[in-house]
C-alpha cells in the first residue's frame, strides 16, 4: 500500500513537473512573425533600402538568419525578440529609402523651379 502511495506522489510531482516547464517555456514558435519579418525586409529590399540604408538592412538580415537558428534550436523566446527588432529595422530601412526617394523628386522639382523662374527672368 505504500509502495502504491509513493508510487503516486511521484507520478503527480513528475507530472507537476512537466506541466510547469511547459509553462515557463509558454513561448509558442514565432511562425506567424516569421512570415512578417520575411515581408518587412522583402519590402524594404523592393523600395531600394539596400542603397538608402544598407546598414539597417543587413542588420535586419543578420537577425532574421539568428532568429531562424534559435527556432531550430526551440529558443522561442529569442527568436521572437530577434524577429521583432529585425521587423523594426527593415521598417526603418523602407522608410529612410522612401524618404531618399520623396528628397530627390523634391530637388528634381527644385530644379524644375530654378528652371523656370530663369526662363521667365531672361524674358523681355
Amino acid at each position: 500500500m505504500q509502495y502504491k502511495v509513493r508510487r503516486n506522489v511521484f507520478l503527480t510531482s513528475a507530472l507537476s513537473a512537466v506541466m510547469l516547464a511547459g509553462c515557463a517555456s509558454g513561448v509558442a514558435r514565432p511562425d506567424g512573425q516569421l512570415q512578417v519579418t520575411e515581408a518587412a525586409i522583402a519590402a524594404a529590399e523592393g523600395a531600394d533600402a539596400r542603397e538608402a540604408a544598407p546598414v539597417l538592412l543587413n542588420s535586419a538580415q543578420d537577425k532574421l538568419l539568428e532568429a531562424r537558428s534559435a527556432m531550430d534550436n526551440e529558443n522561442y523566446k529569442t527568436a521572437t525578440w530577434l524577429l521583432e527588432d529585425a521587423e523594426v529595422e527593415a521598417k526603418l530601412a523602407q522608410a529612410k529609402a522612401k524618404t531618399a526617394e520623396t528628397q530627390r523628386a523634391v530637388d528634381e522639382l527644385q530644379k524644375s523651379i530654378e528652371s523656370l523662374q530663369d526662363q521667365l527672368n531672361s524674358q523681355p
